[in-house]
């Protein structure tokens, strides 16, 4: 029995164990017919009845995919030859789903708000709190919110040109009321050579 048949086979062994006491309505593993129900919000647009949820091996992370590509999914494996993903019936557990602190830019409570409101976001929110690190923040904004963050970068492209405008005019003033004070000096002192 290879890994991936063990991998189909405890998968196949989970699925049928829960149409068994009526939790599952229907799915296909290794080309046998189970049932599988799934009670949710829809993804997307597709119908929760055709969901199921898998966890990563890497950060215990709860991913929703449709059933009938759930052999797929668990065919995946990490690069020492690990299963990338778990369901319950499987040997092990995944790890503990790491959550963290930091907000999605256009959440409702995140510190910019008023600025991104004032620069046409108004409205324009998200829920998610629970980002790991900056890069993830950002790697959201990009995948999510595409269109929101082109708008916020283009806005602190903008901010950023004012604010060199700003200081190269106040520098350009300053060697304006420095200059005419230099000049006298060597011009008088010009004169009094001569």
């Amino acid at each position: 029995m290879t890994s991936d048949n063990a991998v189909a086979d405890a998968a196949a062994e989970a699925i049928a164990a829960s149409v068994k006491d009526g939790s599952l309505d229907k799915v296909i593993v290794n080309n046998d017919e189970y049932s599988m129900t799934y009670t949710g919000a829809t993804n997307a647009g597709v119908n929760a009845d055709e969901l199921t949820t898998v966890w990563s091996m890497q950060d215990g992370s709860e991913s929703r995919v449709l059933k009938h590509k759930l052999n797929e999914v668990l065919r995946k494996r990490n690069p020492d030859g690990s299963p990338k993903f778990w369901i319950p019936g499987m040997p092990n557990q995944p790890p503990e789903q790491k959550r963290g602190v930091l907000l999605c830019q256009l959440h409702q409570d995140h510190e910019n708000r008023e600025w991104l409101d004032s620069i046409g976001l108004t409205g324009r929110t998200c829920r998610k709190k629970t980002l790991v690190s900056e890069f993830d923040v950002e790697t959201h904004m990009l995948n999510r919110h595409r269109q929101e963050n082109a708008l916020i970068q283009t806005a602190l492209e903008r901010r950023q040109r004012e604010e060199e405008r700003e200081l190269q005019q106040l520098q350009l003033q300053a060697l304006r009321n420095a200059a005419p004070t230099e000049g006298r000096g060597k011009r008088s002192a010009r004169k009094t050579e001569e």
